[in-house]
C-alpha cells in the first residue's frame, strides 16, 4: 500500500508475500516451563515499540493473580527495572535474549503469548513462531494495523488497538486467558515458509512468462 501510494501507476506492480515460519525448526522442540502460574511471554523488543504500553501491562498483572510475564530480549534489564518500580518484580520473569531454539522452548513453555507494534505496517516475525506453537496470541497494535487485517478473524488472536487504558490492556488480557490452545489448521499453515515460497515462485514465474 506504502509503495502503490507513491507510485500508483504502478500499483498492480506491488505484491506482498507476509512474513512466516519454518516447520523445520519445530521438530527439536523442549518445552521449557520456567513458572507455573499461567504465562505470558513476550520476546524481542517491548519498550521501544510501545513504551507506553509497558507501565500500563504490569498494572494488569496486579488485577490477575494467576498470570505471569516472561520478557526474553535484549530490553531484560530494563524490564526488570519496571517491574520493580511498579512492585510485581514477583510477577515477571525478564531474560536476557537468547537463541532463536531456546527462545522456541520458552515461547512453547507458555501459556500464551504478546506482540506490540507501533507501526500501521508492521507485523514482525513472532506472531508466526506463536502462532504455530499453538499459543493464543494478544496484539497490541495501533488503529488501521496490518496484523488486525491478517489476523483479526483468527479466533485465538485478541487484537487490542491504541490508545490503550487500564480497562482496555486488563479487558484484552481477560480475553485471551479465556482462549485454549490453538488447533492446528489450514489457516494456520498457511503461514509456512514452503507456501510462502511457493507464492514467491508463482510471481517470479508470471514475471517470466511476461518478459518471454
Amino acid at each position: 500500500d506504502e509503495y502503490s501510494n507513491v507510485y500508483p501507476g504502478y500499483k498492480n506492480k506491488f505484491t506482498t508475500i507476509t512474513n512466516g515460519n519454518d516447520p523445520d525448526d519445530f521438530l527439536s522442540i523442549k518445552p521449557n516451563k520456567i513458572v507455573e502460574d499461567k504465562s505470558l511471554i513476550l520476546t524481542g523488543k517491548f519498550i521501544l515499540y510501545t513504551p507506553e504500553l509497558v507501565s500500563g501491562l504490569f498494572e494488569a498483572l496486579k488485577e490477575i493473580n494467576q498470570l505471569k510475564f516472561i520478557y526474553v530480549g535484549s530490553e531484560h534489564r530494563e524490564i526488570i527495572e519496571l517491574a520493580i518500580k511498579h512492585e510485581v518484580e514477583d510477577r515477571v520473569v525478564s531474560i536476557a535474549y537468547q537463541r532463536y531454539s531456546e527462545s522456541l522452548d520458552l515461547i512453547s513453555g507458555a501459556d500464551y503469548a504478546m506482540t506490540t507494534t507501533g507501526l500501521v505496517y508492521g507485523m514482525g516475525t513472532k506472531i508466526f513462531d506463536y502462532l504455530a506453537l499453538g499459543k493464543p496470541t494478544i496484539c497490541f497494535v495501533p488503529k488501521g494495523s496490518i496484523i488486525k487485517l491478517e489476523f483479526d478473524d483468527i479466533e485465538q488472536v485478541v487484537i487490542q488497538e491504541s490508545p490503550y487504558s487500564q480497562a482496555s490492556i486488563l479487558q484484552g488480557l481477560e480475553k485471551l486467558l479465556s482462549i485454549r490452545s490453538i488447533p492446528s489448521s489450514n489457516r494456520i499453515e498457511a503461514y509456512s515458509r514452503v507456501n510462502a515460497s511457493q507464492s514467491l515462485a508463482i510471481i517470479l514465474n508470471e514475471v517470466a512468462s511476461e518478459k518471454s
